[in-house]
């Protein structure tokens, strides 16, 4: 019953903010929805059982079938509540004093499975395989099944004794605890980035599944194996699942990515813009200006004098940050100190523009960028630049300086920009 009211709590925490923050906000599009299948072998567990009549273990295998709504924290750790159900269970051969086969015992329930995984995606750069490893609590209910016993007779026929779980009264609820890994692909579905998954994983049980009736020898199916009960019962097994996400923004009218773009100034005052075309590479401002320049080169038209109005600088290597973070890395400060000290020394009014490359979903991006030109024009104030003279905008993917098909391409995608301007 905790477990149950647990994951109640989290469900409700998460539909509580995702319904609060609108039907088009970034908390909407962290959700994920998904279907998964695949096999599950599973092995029963017999801890203390003697091995002189019980020689050998036989492996249960099943289908299973996974129904999962996935919240991402943040690009790197998620949480992953599923609902499905598959069997477990077995068989266990044992023998007479004289060590000959007298007959086989075996189980099967179908069990309705709640977990929790806790997912941690591992970033890769240069690929669009997404890996990740998740380590999830197991809480497992018995919906039916049977357990089997075949004995040999004296007269060397077989006599079957079968009984359905409630019955043989097999542990209404169990518990165990799984790790697994898994890869994702991202795949292209109405103009929203779905995954397909592979994934294997390791179940370990910890409860064990005879129940009071048959821990008490009242249970007919133990009643024919003497000292099967003597120690418990316990489950462990490895499953393989292949499966589908689609982000839940998938079932929503979304907002045309000409509005997206937002423009918000440091000073906390925020402004809207739209963008009516997204241009294959930063907008030119006049004929005479090239899409970028570099710091050494506006540094060097400011020292002799030169109009730097309505140019860009493209930091594209300057400026890097921790891996799908806002964190700027030491090694770009002194790059950024240097801007800072042009736009103190010119006076000029500046836009920090965040770009992105095309690698993961376009909401992320989107915030991603917003949440690195904000850190960099937060420095730029710290370094002495006033905050009236600084705005930051941010475009995601929208706005490739090249093709993000290549590596090189998408590492040009990946910049911070500087647009002067005199105001």
């Amino acid at each position: 019953m905790r477990v149950r009211l647990v994951l109640l709590a989290l469900f409700l925490l998460f539909a509580v903010d995702t319904y609060a923050s609108g039907p088009d906000s970034l908390a909407l599009s962290r959700w994920k929805v998904g279907l998964s299948t695949g096999y599950h072998g599973n092995m029963m567990r017999f801890p203390g059982l003697s091995t002189d009549n019980y020689y050998k273990r036989g492996l249960g295998s099943s289908g299973v079938i996974m129904l999962s709504a996935e919240y991402d924290f943040t690009k790197v750790v998620s949480v992953r509540p599923e609902f499905g159900f598959l069997d477990r269970g077995g068989s266990l051969y044992y023998r007479n004093i004289d060590e000959v086969e007298s007959g086989v015992y075996r189980l099967k329930a179908t069990y309705f499975d709640i977990r929790v995984p806790l997912v941690f995606n591992i970033p890769l750069q240069n690929t669009k395989l997404r890996p990740y490893a998740y380590i999830s609590p197991i809480v497992g209910f018995v919906a039916g099944g049977w357990i089997k016993t075949d004995e040999y007779l004296v007269t060397g026929e077989m006599s079957p004794t079968m009984l359905n779980l409630s019955t043989g009264n097999i542990a209404a609820v169990y518990f165990a605890a799984a790790v697994g890994a898994g890869v994702k692909y991202p795949i292209n579905i109405l103009g929203n980035e779905c995954h397909l998954s592979l994934e294997a994983s390791y179940e370990y049980g910890f409860t064990n599944t005879y129940s009071k009736k048959e821990r008490e020898n009242a249970s007919v199916s133990v009643n024919v194996m003497q000292g099967l009960t003597a120690g418990p019962r316990k489950n462990s097994g490895f499953e393989f699942k292949v499966g589908i996400q689609v982000p839940l923004t998938i079932f929503c009218k979304r907002t045309p990515k000409s509005e997206e773009v937002v423009v918000e100034k440091v000073v906390e005052k925020v402004v809207v813009e739209k963008v009516v075309e997204y241009l294959p590479a930063v907008e030119k401002e006049s004929a005479d200006t090239k899409p970028c320049y570099t710091l050494r080169e506006i540094q060097a038209m400011v020292n002799e004098g030169k109009e730097v109005h309505g140019k860009t600088i493209c930091a594209v290597e300057d400026i890097n940050f921790a891996t799908g973070e806002s964190t700027i890395t030491e090694d770009s400060i002194v790059y950024l100190k240097q801007v800072a000290n042009i736009l103190i020394e010119t006076g000029l009014f500046v836009e920090v523009r965040g770009h992105t490359d095309n690698v993961g979903r376009d909401e992320a991006n989107l915030q991603l960028s917003k949440e690195r030109a904000k850190a960099v024009a937060d420095y730029l104030v710290h370094r002495g630049v006033p905050k009236d003279k600084i705005v930051y905008k941010y475009f995601g993917e929208s706005r490739p300086l090249a093709s993000n098909e290549t590596t090189e391409g998408r590492k040009l995608n990946r910049r911070v920009e500087f647009h002067l301007v005199n105001k």
